[in-house]
């Protein structure tokens, strides 16, 4: 195709820049009508903030291409990285099913399995394409149980069914907090150590508390030990906090 540009075929580029949406090619007409008005290649690339190199390509490309469909056909090919596809999937499984906290053994994996190298960096670089981020698991207690929490919440919704205005809920529970002291991740400088000063003991309190699920009413009493006399000491407390209901409610 030639440049300077035919009335009709101008006033084509102009009305398919003006209608398309995709930027890489409205700047790709862009610049063949720029450079229909005599821009130089050095003004092109300014006013559009792209290389004046690439700017010579795409006219040398327009000027060696027969029609406008051929100059916009693209040849370029997005890289899909050094792993096929057809192993992606297998290389996903075999991550979600192990913990590890660090790459080099995905790394020993993928290099054994597929016989394909990675650096640390492209390693992490897959990870995050393949929707793998670096953070800590959950905690979840290891006595959980599904069903019998199902049941428990098909119980509880009975129970609150029923419930009269002399009826109160409460949630019993104690807890034992420790004065110890955790390290957690962060970024530090190469080659340095940081530290951080633990306590010197292991004290740690005994908490008895009550909570009420509707009015967010809390009661909390303090102990040596958490035993039966702790206990009957929070219910007379709850007493004293509800004269009036004839029924404190079910303790779970």
């Amino acid at each position: 195709m030639e440049l300077p540009l035919s009335d009709s075929v101008y006033q084509i580029i102009r009305s398919q820049y003006k209608k398309t949406k995709d930027k890489r090619t409205a700047s790709y007409l862009n610049i063949i009508l720029l450079k229909h008005k005599q821009y130089s290649q050095i003004e092109i690339a300014d006013i559009l903030n792209i290389d004046e190199n690439t700017v010579c390509t795409w006219v040398k490309r327009f000027e060696l291409s027969s029609n406008l469909n051929e100059y916009l056909t693209l040849d370029y090919k997005g890289y899909v990285g050094k792993l096929p596809y057809i192993h992606l999937g297998k290389a996903v499984d075999f991550i979600e099913n192990t913990t590890f906290t660090d790459t080099k053994p995905i790394i020993n994996h993928i290099k054994n399995r597929f016989k394909v190298t990675y650096s640390i960096s492209r390693a992490t670089k897959l990870l995050n394409r393949l929707k793998f981020s670096y953070k800590q698991k959950i905690a979840l207690p290891s006595k959980m149980d599904v069903e019998k929490q199902e049941a428990f919440v098909k119980e509880y919704e009975i129970i609150e069914k029923n419930l009269t205005e002399k009826c109160v809920i409460f949630f019993m529970d104690a807890v034992h907090p420790q004065h110890n002291t955790y390290t957690l991740k962060a970024w530090l400088p190469k080659g340095k150590p940081s530290y951080i000063l633990t306590n010197s003991g292991r004290n740690r309190l005994n908490i008895n508390g009550l909570y009420n699920p509707h009015t967010q009413e809390t009661l909390v009493t303090y102990h040596k030990t958490i035993n039966a006399q702790a206990t009957i000491e929070l219910f007379e407390k709850l007493k004293k906090q509800h004269p009036t209901h004839e029924n404190l409610g079910s303790f779970f």
